[in-house]
Order: C-alpha cells, then sequence, then structure tokens
C-alpha cells in the first residue's frame, strides 16, 4: 500500500485528495488497530516521496505566482458533474442533457442510499463508501481552492469512477422502483453516447494529431535543422511520440497566466526552455516553426500584426510552407530571408495547409 501511495503522489501532486479519503475510513468506522496501520504507511510513503518532494516548492512557488484557474463556483461543480457522465470536450446541444442526466442521477443515488442503509443492507454500505470516494474528494478539493485554486476536473477522474460504481449500484439494486431505474440507465446510456461521441470528434485547441506531427517532422527534418515550439503546450506532447530527435521550445511570458512549470520540473522532465528564439535557433540552416493558431490569434488582438516568433523567423530566414494539423501549424524556414514575405497557401500532405502568415482568420 504504502509503494501504491507514493506512486499515486508521483503520478500526481493532486492524489493527496484522494489518499487522505482513504486513509480516514478506519478512523469513521473506529477501526483503531487499521488507522495507525494506515498512518505507518502513509509516514512511509511520504518518505519514499521526498525525492520528488524537494521539488515540489518550487511548483507551488510558480502556481501562486501565476496560474490560469480562478476559485471554483458552482459552475465548476456542475461541470465535473457533467463530466462524471458525460466526459468531456461535450458538444454544446448535448450540455442540458447531460446535465439534467447528473443531476437526476445524484438524487435517485442519494434516494437509493437512504433506503438501502435504512432496511441494513450490506451492498448499501459498499454503494455509501463509493458515494464518499466520490463527493469527499471534490469537496476537500473545492475548499482548497477556495485558499490556492487548484481545481482541475481532469484530477476528480478517479472520483468519477467511484460515481460510477455508486450508479451502477443504485440502478442495479432493488433499492428504488423499476421503472425509476430503467428511465435512469436510458439517461445515463444517451449521456455515455454523446460524450464518447463529442470525444472522437473534438478537433478544437489544445487538442491536435501529435502523434502525426511527429511523423511529419521525423521524414522532413534536414540534417542541422531545428524543431522550435512556441510554448510547452505542443512541445511536451510532441516530445511524447517524438523522443528520437531533438525538439525546443520558447518560454512561457514571465510573470504571465501560462507561466506555470518551473524549471526545476522542466530539468526533471528534461525538457527545459529556452532563454529567447535565437539562442534556441542558434546557427541552424532551417527552422520547423510550431504554434497554436489560437496563439496566433490571440496576438492579433493584442494588436500585434504578426506572432513574436514568426517575425523574428521572417527576418531571418526565407519561409518555405506551412501545413496545419488540427489546431496546429507547422511552419518550414530555411535559408536567407527574401523579399517576399507572403506566398500562395502549399496543398501537401493530407490535411488543410494554411500559408499566410499574418493572423488568419479562424
Amino acid at each position: 500500500m504504502r509503494v501504491l501511495a507514493a506512486a499515486a503522489q508521483y503520478t500526481h501532486s493532486l492524489a493527496a485528495l484522494f489518499l487522505l479519503p482513504l486513509a480516514l475510513i478506519p478512523v469513521w468506522r473506529r477501526q483503531w488497530l487499521a488507522a495507525a496501520r494506515t498512518a505507518s504507511a502513509g509516514t512511509l510513503a511520504l518518505l519514499l516521496y521526498v525525492p520528488w518532494l524537494l521539488h515540489l516548492p518550487s511548483q507551488i512557488a510558480r502556481v501562486r505566482q501565476a496560474y490560469w484557474i480562478s476559485a471554483p463556483g458552482a459552475v465548476e461543480i456542475l461541470r465535473t458533474l457533467v463530466i462524471y457522465v458525460g466526459g468531456s470536450p461535450l458538444p454544446r446541444f448535448a450540455l442540458p442533457a447531460v446535465l439534467f442526466t447528473g443531476l437526476l442521477l445524484m438524487l435517485l443515488g442519494a434516494w437509493a442510499l437512504m433506503r438501502g442503509l435504512g432496511r441494513g443492507e450490506e451492498t448499501g454500505r459498499v454503494a455509501a463508501g463509493a458515494a464518499y470516494l466520490a463527493l469527499v474528494p471534490l469537496v476537500l478539493m473545492f475548499a482548497i481552492s477556495l485558499w490556492q485554486p487548484i481545481y482541475l476536473d481532469r484530477a476528480m477522474l478517479p472520483a468519477g469512477v467511484a460515481f460510477l460504481f455508486w450508479i451502477a449500484w443504485t440502478l442495479s439494486a432493488g433499492s428504488l422502483p423499476a421503472r425509476l431505474r430503467q428511465t435512469g440507465l436510458v439517461f445515463l446510456l444517451v449521456s455515455f453516447g454523446l460524450g464518447l461521441g463529442g470525444y472522437y470528434t473534438y478537433r478544437g485547441f489544445p487538442y491536435a494529431p501529435f502523434e502525426e506531427l511527429a511523423a511529419q517532422l521525423r521524414s522532413s527534418l534536414l540534417p542541422g535543422e531545428v524543431v522550435l515550439h512556441s510554448n510547452k503546450l505542443s512541445a511536451i506532447p510532441t516530445a511524447y511520440y517524438g523522443p528520437d530527435f531533438e525538439q525546443r521550445y520558447l518560454p512561457d511570458l514571465p510573470g504571465s497566466a501560462s507561466d506555470t512549470l518551473a524549471e526545476a520540473t522542466q530539468r526533471v522532465l528534461g525538457l527545459v526552455a529556452e532563454r529567447d528564439i535565437a539562442t534556441a535557433v542558434g546557427d541552424a540552416p532551417g527552422v520547423w516553426f510550431i504554434v497554436f493558431r489560437r496563439e496566433r490569434q490571440e496576438y492579433a488582438d493584442l494588436g500585434y500584426s504578426q506572432h513574436p516568433g514568426l517575425s523574428w523567423l521572417q527576418t531571418h530566414f526565407d519561409w518555405e510552407q506551412t501545413l496545419a494539423f488540427g489546431e496546429l501549424e507547422l511552419h518550414h524556414f530555411g535559408g536567407p530571408p527574401s523579399q517576399a514575405v507572403e506566398r500562395p497557401a502549399v496543398a501537401t500532405g493530407s490535411r488543410s495547409v494554411s500559408a499566410c502568415l499574418r493572423p488568419c482568420r479562424t
């Protein structure tokens, strides 16, 4: 247990939101010997976590300095409930139906628990444990976020599994009338279908076909050329699919809301941001520059005529082609700059291609 607890913390720092409620179960049951053993195992797990714990303060300081997450409210709770039964991303038209399903299942689950526990059913006590693990980590994360916002829906995925165990018992046990259970099951299956449809069809930010992007780079990269990402959002997943060739990325603007990856964490990942674009490119004969279309549009909304990275590359290199991979744009620069900055679109590859170097409309 101690090894698994330490492994959970290494996987995600917010695993503590689940480990603490689990550790408290013997206390609620007044099983003091089991509680003492749990505390001992927790201490050993914490010792196993010390190597990463040494890096945690710098990451926490970075989170406090700037983070994109704001203090949560009722909307975040409802959104998490929607994710429990429908997943994310979800088509906008499906949101009302999935939200109704989540609220309906919560009411049915609470009613079934009261009836099951009232009858002294053993399966009711098991279902109560699942409901406890579905709700308490959520409440704990919400409470902490009122002091330091850390509310992440994806961190609640294990709680979502517990929620579905609770609902599965609700819809299969005899604590509720059959018609109510059948109605809840139909709504749940419809929500599952809507969620799967949204997952397999969504292609918006920050998703992209990173595996295809890595394959394109692997087949097109010439000796000495540099692969440069505009930020970590594309660099980390592309590095996962392309570990066999070097990739670099530009740092976040210091103090900005996106400046969340501490240097200590970068070193542990083996992906340290470059100091600036000139340092990243060096004397390379060519550059493959990767940027999200939304990022270019954000610079345009701020009044920039061009993304700073693209402006620098246009000054020092000759633009050759641009390939689009979903929300990502792959710009290839090589050779000395020519007088023509903007060129016709290049139809290369199986995906749509956008070759404009001025801010494109999305």
